[in-house]
């Protein structure tokens, strides 16, 4: 009797405590998401590197002088796969080359640019923060054109717009050959025909410099190296030409002979087009932790990322906003979590995986004192009016989001993303570049913003699989390990009774 009693005794303790473990609130958990966001984790202590930028310093007023090249096969709105490779002489003249190519690895060449003029820096941008503005004026573009196909397709298109412009007898432009685009620089003769082309140096309209140093633990010595950033490309081709740049293009870097990278781009030329080694394709794979390479540049602020992917498609995202392109005076910040579908290979970017994304919860916390007042106007429709306080997050979800910063929820958009090796062995995780009107639900993206850089859990670079904690895998784990306790306390207590009978 002492034995069933004690038997029984067990069996309900560990059932009793089974439920509590299995009951335990799984709801607004914020607090402690942002306290793992900001741990000492590596994806915390990049972000504190990042909301310093240390090792980072702008050059005020820029001087572009010298020759910049791109550090990948670069990813434009169209798409068009493109590298670059820039010289700024001391007379204010410049000396571009663009090289376009078929593939997104930079290895079939289809045609290549040569545009020279002159830029004039000007004062500080008014429209993107840390930015200098600049006029520009093109006075020759050539071309010359590598690939029969792209060749044959490219006469027609312009010979709709411009007849007669290329007057050649045959279907195809010649191979090899320089092409004049246009041409200022012969008083008797003027030349343009850049329209059917979609082409523009609006890009030359901002610029930005920065001076980069950070300690090498290979070598174990600091190195050093100097970024320039100009203006980006509209997402919608129709809309290049008459652009004014918000934001910024992948920065160029200003050519080191200790950078093996930029010889492959130094001294191409025209007939002679850079060909970028063969690199490792990598199927995307949405798990682990991911967080911003530097501190990104928006419309009107700037923010740095960090992404969550969990194995049951599930994902969260903390985005930190602030209004200085060094981000030190936070502005705000978002905590949203959603739900993705599985990938599937793009049909229009090569090299891309197509996803929908959907974001169905949202917290906001504002991070000074002006934000907590534009708040607190709300009309309901971002939070409870009035509610706001400084550094207290207040979830949007229930009045769909939050109108003060233009974010209704639920929302859903096709995401484009890749992923590669980066420099340093870490993945890089690149996703959909945000569309310059604002319009999520337009054409599917076919370019990218800024990397992200795997911060914490298993490598996507290798084939591992894991199963990443989550609140319906621990429910279930925990109720697994219950079932399994109470079986054991069942044969102990039949054996006890067993022997004692």
């Amino acid at each position: 009797m002492e034995v069933q009693s004690l038997g029984l005794v067990i069996t309900v303790s560990f059932l009793v405590l089974c439920g509590l473990a299995s009951a335990v609130p799984s709801g607004n958990q914020l607090d402690s998401h942002i306290v793992r966001a900001l741990s000492e984790s590596e994806c915390g202590a990049q972000m504190r590197r990042l909301q310093g930028n240390e090792g980072v310093s702008a050059i005020v007023p820029p001087r572009p002088k010298g020759e910049w090249v791109s550090m990948r096969c670069e990813v434009r709105p169209g798409p068009e796969f493109i590298l670059r490779r820039y010289k700024f002489h001391s007379d204010s003249s410049f000396s571009l080359h663009q090289f376009f190519y078929t593939d997104d690895q930079c290895r079939h060449p289809a045609y290549s640019l040569k545009i020279r003029g002159t830029i004039a820096l000007g004062q500080q941008s008014w429209v993107v923060s840390g930015a200098t503005e600049a006029e520009y004026h093109v006075s020759k573009v050539t071309m010359v054109v590598y690939d029969e196909t792209f060749g044959r397709t490219l006469r027609s298109q312009v010979n709709r717009t411009c007849p007669g412009f290329f007057s050649s007898s045959n279907d195809v432009l010649e191979l090899y050959q320089r092409y004049v685009i246009v041409d200022w620089e012969q008083e008797s003769t003027f030349t343009e025909c850049t329209e059917a082309m979609d082409f523009a140096m609006h890009e030359l309209q901002i610029v930005r410099q920065e001076f980069h140093s950070e300690f090498n633990t290979g070598i174990a010595k600091f190195v050093s190296w100097e970024e320039l950033f100009l203006g980006d490309i509209h997402t919608d081709r129709k809309q290049r030409m008459y652009y004014r740049p918000r934001a910024y293009q992948p920065p160029l870097r200003k050519y080191q002979a200790n950078c093996s990278f930029c010889q492959l781009i130094h001294n191409t030329e025209e007939f002679n087009p850079p060909l970028l080694p063969a690199r490792t394709e990598y199927q995307v794979s949405l798990r682990s932790e991911w967080v911003s390479t530097r501190c990104e540049v928006r419309k009107i602020h700037f923010v740095i990322r960090h992404l969550v992917f969990h194995n049951n498609y599930t994902w969260e995202g903390y985005f930190f906003y602030f209004r200085d392109p060094m981000c030190q005076h936070p502005v705000y910040s978002i905590y949203v979590k959603g739900a993705h579908s599985d990938g599937t290979m793009s049909e229009i970017v090569t090299g891309g995986t197509e996803f929908e994304f959907v974001t169905s919860q949202m917290w906001v916390t504002p991070k000074n004192s002006e934000e907590v007042v534009k708040f607190n106007k709300n009309d309901d429709d971002c939070g409870a009016a009035g509610s706001w306080r400084l550094n207290q997050p207040q979830e949007v979800t229930g009045t769909g989001g939050c109108s003060v910063i233009g974010i209704t929820l639920p929302h859903t958009e096709s995401e484009l993303m890749r992923m590669e090796q980066g420099r340093d062995g870490k993945a890089l995780l690149f996703n959909r570049e945000r569309p310059t009107d604002g319009d999520l639900s337009l054409e599917k993206p076919t370019s990218y913003q800024s990397p992200l850089r795997h911060c914490a859990g298993v490598n996507p670079l290798i084939d591992i699989t894991v199963t990443y904690e989550n609140n319906e895998e621990n429910s279930g784990t925990r109720l697994r390990t219950c079932y399994a306790l109470q079986t054991l306390v069942w044969c102990l207590w039949i054996c006890i009774y067993l022997l004692r009978h």
